[in-house]
């Protein structure tokens, strides 16, 4: 627990936060009993300074990174040139897949479970993600040099930094492994463009590939990865919320838009490939973002 709590400070300490406030809610775990699965939840309140989890050991284990990989391969691609925009296309390597659980699968019959019509065409970087297109990670991962992946997981300390082995699928055979505790840092220093050795373009043309949501009082930016960590299949989603509210600005004494962020990672995990977790986890995220202290903080943030 104080290895746990340390490493809370350190990701809010990284931008600006000294005094944060850490909350440990056990109550969220009804939301993962009442379906069945495990999860684990953490949320951060920026402006606020606060950090509320639940399921610590779960938010501090090393997972494969799997899908959510395709953040920093972004990331990368972009600051390279390698992918100039997010309009980068890459065309289709004309095989078929299936995808079931995490694991992704060469098939030759389209009417095999999972297979995914999505992934069997030209797809730009933009559209990759948004499907989550395995193929085209695989094929960009190739156009980044070695030089470069290696500069950049070292750089911003991404993960375990392991770069070995199969250079290609490194990020989902169980080499490169992160924590959902190392995502929410990687997700916060991108909000506020503080990824060392990345350009404030490039982080921001990343930002935009996350799923957009406007609600009345508040924006949601969010991205489902499925990921198989050994045995266990987990959903995850990771994101950031933002409420812009009219303050004064202390320097101007005008009355400015400010955004005030929240970041959050949530996972649902089991061993049952039976259980249809992709449609429990969507019950799950909606469940979060209704009934818990989070919409609450969230409607309160005027006050």
């Amino acid at each position: 627990m104080y290895k746990y709590i340390i490493f809370l400070l350190a990701v809010v300490t990284a931008a600006g936060c000294r005094d944060a406030r850490i909350e440990e809610h056990p109550e969220w775990e009804r939301f993962f009993k009442e379906h069945q699965v495990q999860g684990a939840l953490e949320y951060i309140d920026n402006n606020k300074e606060r950090v509320l989890f639940y399921n610590k050991e779960f938010n501090s284990t090393p997972l494969t990174a799997g899908s959510t990989y395709q953040i920093f391969a972004a990331l990368v691609a972009i600051e390279s040139a390698v992918a100039p925009t997010e309009q980068f296309r890459i065309p289709w390597d004309g095989q078929y897949y299936s995808f079931v659980n995490g694991q992704v699968n060469v098939i030759t019959d389209t009417n095999t479970p999972g297979y995914r019509a999505d992934w069997s065409r030209d797809l730009t970087l933009s559209e990759a993600f948004r499907v989550n297109a395995f193929p085209y990670f695989q094929q960009l991962t190739r156009k980044i040099t070695q030089a470069e992946m290696r500069h950049f997981i070292d750089t911003i300390k991404y993960g375990n930094r392991k770069y070995e082995g199969d250079l290609v699928n490194f990020w989902n055979n169980g080499t490169l492994l992160i924590s959902p505790d190392e995502q929410l840092g990687l997700l916060k220093r991108l909000y506020h463009g503080e990824l060392k050795g990345f350009t404030e373009r490039s982080q921001r043309v990343t930002r935009a590939l996350f799923d957009k949501k406007a609600e009345q009082d508040y924006t949601v930016y969010s991205k489902k990865f499925t990921i198989r960590h050994n045995d266990t299949i987990v959903v995850q989603y990771l994101g950031f919320v933002e409420k812009i509210k009219n303050l004064k600005n202390p320097k101007t004494g005008n009355i400015d838009p400010i955004p005030h962020p929240y970041f959050y990672v949530l996972s649902i995990y089991d061993t049952d490939p039976s259980k249809d977790l992709d449609a429990i986890a969507d019950k799950i995220f909606g469940q979060v973002f209704t009934e818990t202290d989070l919409k609450k903080s969230f409607d309160n943030l005027g006050e």
